[in-house]
């Protein structure tokens, strides 16, 4: 018999939560809304999975031991297409594809056109503009000896001396090791960001929307942006009006970090990626390292410093019984 598995309810989540958001936006309460509604351009919702192959849908496969039934009620009242494709075969650029229009492999100068697009508009001093990056690079480190990505592009790997994806930072993609989740990070508005400046503050992701909450003047409700704190102060060169909450990391197989300050913690015993060893979730020995003296992850520091791990250990389990860093 079929069961459910992690995976598969990652996979789906998102359907279900589509369907129930859109379960309570009943317009037929309203008649004369509905009726303006004919009058004006179509709502659209598109819908994308991640990681759903075409087998799994059983109106495509009916072999398939999934059910499926909005799918195939879905199918049953539209047009179903036998031939679609991705723009690429990983997420990122698919995704990048389907808001632009555009395949990936033209995003070399993409930022170059958006910059001059804004220039040219005369909207620079009105614009905000982010950059960064979904998590580190796949791009291993290969011994000099061996072939790399330049020898052979299938090869998922460089010599240092021909390129460090991720810099000093030890691991890759996927990893609790740095160089899984440390990215670049760049923030441009003219008149309100200096220019040239640097930050060394611990940020994370999540942090972008308590930002443009704040730039736009919005208070975020207490069930939204849970773990978010504004980086407009120190995009302005101050520092945060309250000190922010330790940065949980999170890695492809689920194991967990803690940052605070120059502290990172590591809950498991390895990568939890794709770097052996790989290790398990929670099990021992757990690691510690100081990354202002460490910052490439080289020493195990926990038995030199059972107090600070007993801390960071507690900080963990608040943050997240609490259901909330901030």
């Amino acid at each position: 018999m079929w069961k459910m598995n992690r995976r598969y309810f990652l996979k789906n989540s998102a359907l279900y939560l589509g369907a129930l958001t859109l379960a309570g936006c009943d317009l037929s309460e309203n008649r004369s809304l509905r009726k303006k509604a004919k009058n004006k351009s179509p709502n659209i919702v598109f819908i994308l999975a991640d990681d759903m192959g075409y087998g799994d849908i059983q109106a495509y496969n009916p072999d398939s031991k999934i059910p499926t039934p909005n799918l195939n009620r879905l199918v049953s009242q539209g047009v179903q297409f036998s031939d679609a494709h991705s723009g690429s075969a990983v997420c990122t650029p698919t995704r990048y594809g389907l808001l632009t229009g555009c395949y990936c492999w033209r995003t070399d100068w993409s930022v170059g056109r958006v910059l001059e697009a804004i220039e040219k508009n005369d909207i620079g001093e009105n614009t905000l503009v982010i950059f960064s990056s979904d998590n580190g690079s796949y791009m291993f480190r290969r011994k000099e000896e061996d072939l790399d990505h330049l020898d052979d592009p299938g090869i998922q790997g460089y010599h240092p001396s021909n390129h460090e994806a991720n810099a000093m930072w030890r691991g890759t993609k996927a990893d609790i090791w740095e160089a899984g989740h440390r990215i670049p990070f760049i923030t441009r508005w003219p008149g309100q960001i200096e220019s040239g400046t640097q930050c060394s503050e611990t940020i994370c992701l999540t942090d972008v929307m308590a930002t443009l909450a704040e730039i736009t003047g919005l208070s975020l409700p207490d069930n939204a942006g849970e773990d978010s704190f504004s980086l407009f102060p120190l995009m302005k060169g101050k520092d945060w009006p309250d000190q922010r909450a330790p940065v949980i990391h999170h890695s492809s197989r689920g194991m967990f970090s803690l940052r605070d300050g120059k502290w990172k913690m590591v809950f498991g015993s390895g990568s939890g990626g794709r770097q052996n060893p790989v290790g398990k979730p929670f099990e021992e020995p757990y690691f510690l390292f100081d990354l202002e003296n460490d910052p490439s992850e080289t020493t195990n520091v926990i038995d030199k410093f059972p107090k600070v791990a007993e801390i960071l250990t507690d900080k963990l389990n608040t943050l997240m019984n609490n259901g909330r860093s901030r």
